[in-house]
């Protein structure tokens, strides 16, 4: 009897470890979570909202918004504005061109304190046509929705990549083979190239291009 209540014991002992363990790392990572969401905030009080503009006016709001807010010394309240794009790159008559293509037209991202003032502001900008949340009551992004513009809140150039697949029909866009049509036979992710099979002179020459420079075919 007594052996098999120390055995009980040291079960229970080790039930107790176990949780405390997990309860432990559940809570590390809650920390490392909380962390790395603080560092896309520029105050304690700071979150990140929603605006919604009138087509084609992101720019314009964002540059009156950044021009008053000086003027009216809110820069301790409104920290960061940013407009997500991505860049595209494109050869037209055998010229690279780089677009910047808006990732959500018709929105702008904004850091804020909000409080009466600075709602009020906002929606008194031209252009502005309430912020995003149920019945325009602006609700901050959560932890998950701010990690989708990390990269553009930390300034990064995102670069729109040329989806291709080994097999896949191309035809190039730009250079002496332009109009030639290939198959892609090999990627090089590291060097941004692909090798495409073309037919020259009757006969298949592997061809190192830039990705770019090749469109698919559907």
């Amino acid at each position: 009897m007594e052996n098999n209540l120390n055995i009980n014991n040291n079960l229970n002992l080790e039930n107790t470890t176990n949780n405390e363990n997990e309860l432990n790392e559940e809570k590390l990572e809650k920390e490392i979570t909380i962390e790395y969401y603080n560092q896309l905030k520029s105050h304690p009080q700071s979150e990140w909202y929603v605006i919604h503009t009138m087509s084609g006016m992101e720019e314009e709001v964002k540059k009156i918004i950044e021009t008053k807010i000086n003027n009216l010394k809110l820069k301790d309240k409104i920290f960061r504005i940013i407009i997500p794009v991505e860049k595209e790159i494109k050869y037209k008559a055998g010229k690279k061109k780089e677009i910047n293509k808006r990732l959500f037209p018709g929105y702008i991202f904004i850091e804020m304190i909000l409080d009466n003032e600075t709602w009020s502001f906002i929606k008194s900008i031209q252009g502005v046509t309430g912020f995003v949340g149920p019945q325009e009551k602006p609700t901050p992004l959560t932890e998950l929705e701010l990690e989708k513009i990390r990269p553009f809140i930390e300034g990064r150039v995102i670069i729109k990549k040329n989806e291709l697949n080994i097999g896949d029909k191309v035809r190039i866009i730009n250079g002496p083979f332009k109009d030639t049509q290939g198959v892609v036979e090999k990627i090089i992710p590291e060097k941004n190239k692909v090798i495409v099979s073309i037919i020259i002179f009757g006969r298949e020459i592997p061809t190192e291009l830039d990705i770019n420079e090749c469109e698919k075919i559907e």
